[in-house]
């Protein structure tokens, strides 16, 4: 099937689907750094030890998902390893190659970017959902569930749009490769 470039392909839309799925559990791994460095801070009476677990926190989705990515091309290529991209190589061992880590890095800043344009939305829009955050109100008033919904959606599309784009430079970045070793081979040819 042939999709217009402008629009996300099916693969773009799944590994928006995966990273949202995996934000979860790193936003929760991260939330934990966060609580060990804060008890590490109190504890040595610094503000150190929180400013560290903070930032292996905000780091930490990277080599998580470089792991994940790792173990299913693992589990590809000893089920089906028809399916395996040829790229990735053959898989082996308990670390991630580079492949694995360059979609760790690139879904953290997919993940990034996503979640900085959805604070953005969220500011520009809470009012028109009737949304309470001032911190005397205990209960946030208005249309919750379609002011959710609505930022759910926009980090969605914002990163499915961003895999969209990293996928068109790599294919654009394949052809320009191609067209070299073409002009490489048949230069020697004559």
């Amino acid at each position: 099937m042939k999709f217009p470039t402008w629009f996300p392909f099916p693969s773009s839309w799944l590994n928006a689907v995966l990273l949202l799925f995996l934000t979860v559990a790193t936003s929760y791994i991260s939330d934990k750094l966060f609580d060990v460095g804060f008890n590490f801070s109190e504890f040595a009476d610094s503000p150190e030890p929180f400013i560290l677990f903070g930032v292996v926190a905000l780091l930490s989705p990277i080599p998580v998902i470089a792991l994940f990515h790792h173990f299913i091309h693992l589990g590809i290529g000893k089920m089906a390893p028809k399916l395996q991209s040829p790229e990735i190589g053959k898989v082996k061992g308990f670390l991630p190659g580079l492949i694995s880590w360059w979609e760790g890095l690139q879904s953290w800043l997919v993940m990034s970017v996503s979640t900085l344009s959805m604070i953005g939305i969220a500011t520009v829009t809470y009012r028109f959902f009737n949304i309470d955050f001032s911190p005397t109100a205990s209960i946030i008033h208005g249309n919750e569930d379609g002011f959710m919904g609505l930022l759910g959606i926009s980090w969605l599309v914002c990163a499915a749009y961003l895999y969209q784009v990293a996928h068109l430079v790599e294919r654009r970045l394949m052809a320009i490769a191609s067209k070299t070793r073409n002009v490489r081979y048949n230069g020697l040819n004559e």
